[in-house]
């Protein structure tokens, strides 16, 4: 009942097992209405009335009373009513929520405002709860791993340890660890990583191979006989009621294979026999297992999957499913021809991935475990095998050699060599003080298509000391680029003097006065001849690196040129012949 009146929530024991009675009358006992309540009012569907009718709430639509007569709770939990409400407007009610009559497999999740309203009465009209006894410290954790493909990988940790935990200490599997409660660590190297977490100094949770971080480049081939709980480099996860394991049991070849399965039994939540075009739309969360990898296909022409696979079934064959994705795209679903297949070989064409990062994965859904009732002739799929080949793009270019090296007070000199030019459009040269971000410092024609050796080169009048990076992007006709490897140049960090060239001159010819570095505005450059007298006199109004002289048609003589930038003062000789 509401807070107020008895203080207990009762099932028959018929109901107990369901899944969601105890949840709905949990949420009784908390002060949730249900989603079709009528006491204060009919909600209307464009939600006008929401805080004074129906159950009070807003983001619990309204609801016509949905019930096992117009929920089609065998395929998808999808209201098909045609009610309307006193608008005229038709219900689109929330077929999932706990608080509703939907039918007990469809009633899923609380929303936001009913877990608020809960929890405000827990700790106002029913804060006198208290845990009747101690809780065990039971170490526990989730982690939320939103994977992706890059060789670095950041991961957000959360703890949800029972009993009175007052220490964390958390080992990631690379090396570093964690006092945090709820830790971020970032991954920064490819591999596949156990995760631990000890509260309290003693008690210990572990997740093996939790964390993957990294791509496999093509071809890639498991037969899962690593040792260990190695499932090679794929990311196993799995359900609430289904497993996948590395077995030694019935291998293809080798001494391993892998196993997706179910429970050995059909208590709660209910398992939802679904069609093969339903099994994985979401509406039935608890029976589904995965693994994954990620191929960097970004080098191939072609991309082909495949493997072998065997699968057991008993009573139907839609409790017993296996599908292909690439990258959340479905490619191929399986279910079993027979009770007991043998191992078979499958083959899947990814081609329209080649060219690409791709995540392929196996996807399960299974309601009984292989051996159930002890008979093994239980639900399974069983995996093994597995390669992934695809011929190699031809390279727009082959690069030769790249090198660099520091021509002191011009810049730094890069050049390189192509051995072979298939459509190749141009080189944009990129430079780098960091060797992680790189800008564009230069752009060269290629020569579109060789077969003999090509010559390139770029200045990159850049003379700061220390180390800088380059890399070439290699971009053909149709736009796609491919990076090079990175290079250094070191740049020796000294001062620099400025130089005049060419000198000698001849009689009105133009010098130019190389300062060696951006000048600084306000500098000044005279030019006094043998007997003292000042001839010429500039100031450097713009941060220029270099300034022209000898317009003024100096005769023939010695001359002292003058550069003065701030307390930093230089003379050179200058010889007009």
């Amino acid at each position: 009942q509401f807070p107020g009146g008895l203080d207990f929530v009762m099932n028959a024991k018929s109901c107990t097992l369901n899944g969601s009675t105890f949840a709905h009358e949990l949420g009784h006992y908390f002060n949730l209405y249900h989603t079709h309540e009528t006491f204060q009012g009919a909600e209307l569907v464009d939600g006008s009335n929401c805080t004074t009718a129906g159950d009070g709430l807003c983001d619990t639509p309204a609801d016509p009373r949905l019930s096992y007569s117009n929920v089609d709770y065998e395929v998808d939990c999808d209201y098909y009513g045609s009610t309307v409400d006193g608008n005229g407007q038709s219900y689109s009610p929330d077929d999932r929520n706990t608080m509703s009559y939907t039918p007990k497999e469809c009633r899923l999740s609380f929303t936001p405002q009913q877990f608020t309203r809960m929890k405000t009465t827990l700790a106002v009209s029913r804060s006198y709860l208290t845990c009747g006894n101690a809780v065990t410290v039971s170490p526990e954790f989730y982690y939320d791993d939103a994977a992706d493909c890059g060789n670095t990988h950041a991961v957000q940790f959360v703890d949800v340890s029972e009993g009175s935990v007052t220490s964390w200490l958390w080992d990631f599997g690379d090396g570093n660890t964690s006092t945090a409660q709820h830790p971020t660590h970032t991954y920064s190297t490819p591999g596949v990583y156990d995760v631990s977490l000890t509260v309290n100094g003693s008690s210990t949770a572990a997740i093996n191979r939790a964390i993957k971080v990294g791509m496999q480049s093509v071809p890639y081939s498991t037969s899962f006989d690593e040792g260990g709980d190695d499932f090679g480099a794929f990311d196993a996860t799995s359900g609430f009621r289904n497993s996948i394991d590395r077995t030694f049991s019935l291998a293809n070849t080798g001494n391993f294979c892998v196993i997706m399965q179910g429970a050995d039994d059909s208590a709660s939540p209910y398992y939802r026999t679904p069609t093969t075009t339903t099994v994985f739309d979401g509406i039935n969360p608890f029976y589904h297992t995965a693994m994954s990898i990620c191929i960097d296909a970004t080098d191939r022409q072609t991309l082909d999957l495949a493997f072998y696979l065997k699968q057991h079934h008993e009573y139907n064959n839609n409790y017993t499913n296996l599908r292909v994705l690439a990258n959340g795209n479905e490619m191929a679903l399986y279910q079993p021809s027979g009770s007991n297949s043998a191992w078979q070989l499958k083959t899947v064409d990814l081609d329209a991935f080649a060219g690409q990062v791709v995540t392929i994965t196996f996807e399960g859904s299974h309601k009984y475990s292989e051996d159930y009732n002890g008979t093994f002739e239980g639900n399974a799929s069983y995996i093994d095998d597995v390669s992934v080949t695809g011929v190699a793009s031809p390279l727009a270019v082959e690069l030769l050699e790249f090198s660099g090296r520091a021509i002191a007070r011009v810049g730094n000199r890069l050049q390189w060599r192509t051995a072979t030019e298939i459509d190749a459009d141009y080189f944009t040269v990129m430079h780098s003080r960091d060797g992680v971000a790189f800008e564009p410092v230069g752009k060269v024609e290629a020569a579109g298509n060789s077969t003999t050796a090509q010559s390139y080169e770029l200045l990159h009048r850049e003379l700061s000391g220390g180390t800088h990076y380059y890399r070439l992007h290699e971009v053909a006709t149709d736009g796609t680029a491919t990076p090079s490897d990175i290079i250094t140049v070191q740049v020796a960090d000294r001062a620099v003097e400025p130089l005049l060239y060419p000198n000698p001159s001849q009689p009105g010819q133009s010098v130019i006065l190389d300062f060696g570095k951006p000048a600084i505005n306000g500098s000044q450059v005279s030019v006094y001849n043998s007997a003292g007298a000042r001839v010429v006199h500039r100031i450097v109004t713009e941060s220029e690196q270099q300034l022209v002289l000898g317009g003024e048609r100096l005769p023939s003589g010695m001359y002292w040129v003058e550069y003065t930038a701030g307390d930093r003062r230089r003379q050179l000789k200058w010889v007009v012949q």
